[in-house]
């Protein structure tokens, strides 16, 4: 039988969901030694309007174009938050000639399979539950409706479809708003003062994550779970097995998604006639949340649909639910800052020294294949891979190979890497562009250890920016000397200027330009940390007047004060802006909107004292407003218009007191 190569197209390869449904591929393909290499790729979405260097990870879907290639798995759900079907359909049409196999919906691509979960049935039997077992009455939905996830409307038409089914009436006061975020649920419960004030005895959350919302402000305010409420979730993530109480929520069987995907597909490549839409059916699975373990009970994990306890397994040894995801936290984080790594040697050079590197990660086996020359690939360009390239370096520890510059050219169409010089063996890869901002230089396939799986991720973003930096360097190296010092002095010049035209010529903060640009990489960084922060719009009252009573020069040097009471009390970490005229604008990944009185105040003490400082024959003062936004905003001049509007507010009652 021919070898295959079966690969795994993802949108993040840092995930607990991601990591959990790619061992279910690799348990699939490894049992009774399949021929099969499975090859993950991370592909991220296009035009995107928040972000770093995240279009760059479309290239990957032109590798899975390769011949080589012969079978996909697409984890469509991701995707389809974000863009239409019609859309990410038509995206893939260039591997729509292969078989494909979608994991979360139905795709436009003639041939195709799906394996969707269905959540019918076990909000069904958790209604039941929670009706015979409990006595509930009055069950409350917390949607995720206001996202464009398929899975958010069909986890809340399954719920009115329970509520019919039981006969109870439809009550949309007991339906609250969020987005899959803890903070979104926890500030939909704000409205409930007491446990007094709360009109339902449980709640059915779209997903883990806005379950703990609701633990975490019920136990703010004196609420008990399940004494006084049940919560329940959906996802049966870390939070779920680590919370206390424990959670009782639906278990995705993300595990049995992978290896059902990975049958599917393999079934088909060998000639079976596989339906187009499979299904999975999911598990309620019933723990602490909902009364059916006892607290304090860490024997039992859960009590399955037949009652029966299943013993709960030792997931983390010594590590609270906290250290643990602040522990996956960190290292999403570092994964996405190594973006701006970069190293100053040959690429000689660092191939050599990729042996010892990659003894001490635990990285198996490395190919790296570059282009010829750099590709620039803008935010708004397609991508596609050149006819020729170069296979630079192939690292096999397991195998004892070691090939530094070998100068084998290929068609990466055809193949990804030559199997003459790296041939896979049936097991577990990645392949992952090689870019440095708006720069294409390669790619690379890289083998991992599955126990070291999340460091590995981190130390494959540090190889592509060692990689793309030593490839501008060796470039450089291997130019004339005097026409090097011309470019270098030019690049100096051209940054300088560059910051320049960031900066506000009076006050030294970032003006519009400046603030605009660097204020969407906090709104990038909050989205990626999953995070929320804050937009203060700061007016100076009353400028007009100034200048036209004191002069200009005079009004010039109360703006100055502004900008240097922002400085003083906001942090280096926070962007500081002069917007024009006397508007200026701060935003903070760090600051909440409930620190909003205690900075304007700091704000307006430090602009009086520093009038005072330069003997200005005028009181200065500002009004301020803020906005507090999540990981889901990501339009920074529409946060701005919202600030600004608080800030008129403001502006309006200082105008009405001074009438009185």
């Amino acid at each position: 039988m021919k070898k295959m190569n079966i690969a795994v197209m993802l949108l993040d390869l840092s995930g607990e969901y991601m990591r959990e449904l790619v061992a279910g591929i690799k348990a699939y393909f490894r049992e009774d030694n399949k021929e099969v290499n499975t090859i993950m790729c991370q592909v991220k979405l296009p035009n995107l309007p928040y972000g770093f260097f995240e279009y760059q990870y479309w290239a990957g879907l032109r590798l899975l174009e390769s011949d080589s290639i012969d079978a996909v798995i697409v984890v469509s759900s991701f995707f389809l938050s974000s863009v239409s079907v019609e859309t990410f359909s038509g995206w893939l049409q260039g591997i729509s000639h292969k078989p494909v196999i979608s994991i979360g919906a139905r795709l436009d691509i003639p041939g195709s399979i799906y394996l969707r979960t269905d959540s019918s049935g076990v909000y069904s039997q958790l209604f039941k539950h929670l009706i015979e077992k409990h006595g509930c009455k009055k069950i409350a939905f917390m949607s995720a409706n206001g996202t464009s996830s398929n899975e958010a409307r069909e986890r809340f038409e399954s719920y009115k479809f329970c509520l019919q089914e039981n006969n109870l009436p439809y009550d949309e006061s007991l339906v609250y708003e969020g987005n899959f975020t803890s903070y979104s649920s926890e500030t939909a419960m704000k409205e409930f003062k007491t446990k007094e004030d709360i009109p339902f005895d449980a709640i059915i959350c779209a997903n883990d994550l806005m379950a703990v919302g609701i633990y975490n402000y019920f136990s703010k305010i004196g609420v008990s779970v399940p004494e006084d409420v049940i919560v329940t979730g959906f996802d049966d993530s870390i939070h779920a097995h680590m919370i206390e109480p424990t959670m009782t929520t639906v278990s995705q069987q993300i595990w049995n998604q992978g290896w059902t995907s990975a049958d599917l597909i393999y079934r088909k490549l060998k000639g079976e006639n596989i339906p187009e839409e499979n299904l999975l059916q999911l598990k309620n699975v019933y723990r602490q949340s909902c009364g059916c373990i006892a607290k304090g009970d860490f024997h039992n994990d859960y009590l399955d649909e037949n009652g029966y306890a299943v013993l709960r397994k030792n997931i983390l040894k010594s590590q609270s639910l906290d250290e643990y995801l602040k522990n996956a936290e960190d290292k999403k984080n570092i994964y996405m800052l190594l973006d701006v790594l970069q190293v100053s040697e040959t690429l000689t050079d660092l191939f050599t020294r990729f042996k010892q590197i990659l003894f001490a990660v635990d990285v198996r086996r490395m190919a790296v294949v570059l282009f010829d020359d750099p590709i620039e690939n803008n935010k708004d360009d397609d991508f596609y891979l050149p006819q020729e390239v170069e296979l630079s370096m192939v690292l096999d520890r397991e195998n004892g190979e070691e090939l530094v510059n070998p100068k084998i050219r290929f068609n990466p169409k055809k193949m990804l890497v030559p199997e003459t010089v790296f041939n896979l063996d049936y097991d577990g890869y990645t392949v992952e562009p090689i870019f440095y901002g708006n720069k294409q230089y390669g790619y690379m396939i890289i083998k991992l250890a599955d126990q070291n799986y999340y460091q590995g991720i981190i130390y494959i973003k540090e190889f592509s920016a060692a990689i793309a930096s030593s490839y501008e360097f060796t470039r450089k190296q291997e130019e004339n000397l005097i026409l090097s010092k011309i470019n270098e002095n030019l690049v100096m010049d051209n940054s300088q200027l560059n910051e320049t035209s960031k900066t506000d010529e009076l006050t030294q903060v970032f003006n519009r330009r400046g603030f605009m640009f660097n204020g969407k990489q906090i709104l990038a960084l909050t989205q990626s940390m999953i995070r929320k922060g804050t937009v203060f719009f700061c007016d100076m009252d009353g400028l007009k007047t100034i200048n036209d009573t004191y002069g200009h020069q005079t009004g010039d040097e109360a703006i100055k004060c502004i900008a240097e009471a922002l400085k003083r009390v906001f942090s280096l970490n926070d962007v500081i802006g002069r917007l024009g005229g006397d508007e200026f604008a701060v935003i903070s990944g760090e600051i909440t909107a409930k620190d909003f009185e205690k900075k304007y105040k700091q704000v307006q003490e430090t602009v009086s004292k520093m009038a005072k400082r330069k003997n200005l024959p005028c009181d200065v003062s500002v009004s301020m407003g803020v906005v507090e936004f999540t990981n889901r905003d990501t339009d920074l001049e529409k946060l701005l218009a919202r600030a600004d509007e608080s800030q008129y507010e403001m502006k309006k009652k200082k105008k009405a007191e001074k009438l009185k």
